[in-house]
């Protein structure tokens, strides 16, 4: 993995990419696929969005069942 919006496009494993960047979730990565970058989201190291709780799940989710 790396992030095309760091300085430098830094390389990452997909823990430490989604625990640098949980904060971050518009930023741009990549990820080696065989030979060549392909582009990706953040959601895919499982970065989640959270809107208000101060960016926590909310503790009364409802089963989207």
């Amino acid at each position: 993995w790396r992030c095309l919006s760091c300085h430098g496009r830094p390389a990452y494993c997909a823990p430490c990419l989604r625990a640098s960047h949980s904060l971050l979730p518009l930023y741009q990565v990549e990820f080696l696929h065989e030979t060549h970058y392909q582009k990706t989201w953040l959601q895919q190291v499982g970065v989640e969005i959270f809107c208000g709780h101060e960016g926590l799940p909310c503790s009364m989710q409802i089963s989207r069942k």
